[in-house]
């Protein structure tokens, strides 16, 4: 069956498609942000220095996530509009299109990693040199592995534009262990703690892509 054929949104009573997207992307939401709160935990009994590398890494990740979900957000309207026209050579198209800007806006971030981290975390820390050690420690893997970020953003919203938000919160609920196991196993030492979180998050999201 085509894309379009297994479209739901088209055909399903409104408020059943409320329950059925609404729940379960609130739901992927909160487990989401649940990592945030667990590598906070794990930092907290390095020491406040280590806690405050992580919480100035956030405004970059906020940015790293705002343009994933720009992305995404402007897919899903162009897709809905494709799908409402049954037009599946424009909905190909618009899909093609999402995910070369999912790889061009992890090429901006490869880039802003390379240029931007020492300095950002020099002003934000009164040049602070083991603030700004952990800092890029964390954020560079979070942004030089950022390419499975920006394609779970635009491969999520395939997945709600066809109905199936549910399969989302599945591959979400089944990935959970992954960045728990991996820091458990790697967190032997301070840098490697840091490099294991962010590699865990970064290989989660590579995962639910795939």
């Amino acid at each position: 069956r085509t894309f379009m054929e297994e479209n739901k949104m088209a055909s399903a009573p409104i408020k059943k498609l409320v329950l059925t997207t609404g729940i379960p992307l609130m739901i992927s939401l909160l487990i989401s942000n649940l990592y945030n709160f667990v590598d906070s935990i794990f930092v907290a009994h390095i020491s406040e220095k280590a806690l405050t590398a992580l919480s100035l890494a956030n405004p970059i990740q906020v940015l790293m996530s705002a343009l994933g979900m720009a992305n995404a957000v402007g897919l899903n309207a162009a897709i809905s509009k494709a799908l409402g026209k049954k037009d599946q050579k424009e909905v190909e198209q618009t899909a093609t299109s999402a995910i070369w800007l999912a790889f061009i806006f992890w090429l901006i971030l490869v880039t802003l990693s390379i240029f931007i981290l020492k300095p950002y975390f020099l002003s934000q820390s009164n040049h602070n040199l083991e603030i700004t050690n952990y800092g890029i420690s964390y954020l560079r893997i979070c942004m030089l592995a950022s390419l499975g970020v920006m394609g779970q953003w635009v491969f999520d919203r395939f997945t709600i534009s066809s109905g199936k938000t549910h399969l989302f919160l599945i591959t979400l609920s089944s990935a959970t262990p992954i960045p728990v196991s991996l820091t458990a196993i790697f967190a032997s030492g301070i840098r490697c703690l840091f490099a294991a979180l962010a590699a865990a998050a970064n290989i989660l999201s590579t995962s639910l892509c795939v």
